[in-house]
């Protein structure tokens, strides 16, 4: 039996061959094929990787949420029904933030009679510009000037998610699922009952179940008023 001695080989390859190999022929056809599997790995090994170090950002997501609001001392209540986009970028304090866009329908009516009593389109940037880094959402804040931590996706369970300033408790991760959008994969981080206000789970690269923009226990549960994202 001849052994491949070819020292531009792998180690690899140079084992394969020599325990596989009868003629020389036969071994040149085995390398070839080694490294065709070889390169095959690799090829699709980066492209994993790429896809899994791909921003959430950089997929052009759609938010569908409805929010509405009633009470407050008169008979009248009033609903967002939105489509949020993002529309091209702005730089801000030496970052790159999405513009965002919001698409969709306002309402006002009396619900004493349910009498619709005005209806209009809404198209504009009123949400604020958003951007991601390293498994993080962050807003830039309008009223603060300032760059704002919205949603941290690289939680573990024990660890206390970012919720707003009115929030009462910490949210503390007592779980996280896999759930499915479609073809693709996202955690659920799910709080602590005792520290939550509403059920308010939060979604890898998505957002809270009451928006994109609530962070976990700022929505309410919807009896005066809340919102809800849709998909």
């Amino acid at each position: 039996q001849r052994q491949c001695d070819d020292h531009k080989i792998s180690i690899l390859v140079k084992r394969v061959c020599s325990f596989k190999c009868i003629q020389v022929g036969s071994c040149r056809k085995y390398q070839i094929k080694l490294y065709m599997k070889i390169l095959i790995f690799l090829i699709l090994l980066g492209y994993g990787n790429l896809i899994s170090s791909q921003n959430y950002l950089e997929l052009n997501p759609e938010w569908n949420e409805y929010s509405i609001s009633c009470g407050g001392g008169n008979p009248y209540c009033s609903s967002f029904d939105l489509t949020i986009r993002l529309d091209g970028d702005t730089i801000i304090g030496g970052f790159v933030y999405f513009r965002t866009r919001r698409d969709g329908i306002y309402k006002v009516w009396n619900w004493t009679n349910d009498t619709l009593v005005s209806e209009e389109e809404i198209h504009d940037f009123n949400s604020p510009p958003l951007r991601e880094n390293q498994g993080r959402f962050y807003i830039y804040n309008t009223f603060l000037k300032t760059d704002q931590l919205l949603h941290n996706f690289n939680l573990s369970v024990g660890d206390t998610a970012v919720s707003s300033i009115d929030c009462k408790k910490y949210q503390i991760v007592l779980k996280i699922d896999t759930v499915y959008f479609g073809t693709q994969m996202r955690k659920k981080f799910s709080f602590a009952l005792q520290n939550s206000r509403g059920d308010s789970p939060l979604y890898e690269g998505i957002g809270t179940s009451r928006g994109l923009f609530v962070m976990p226990c700022n929505g309410t549960v919807l009896i005066e008023g809340g919102s809800r994202l849709r998909c």
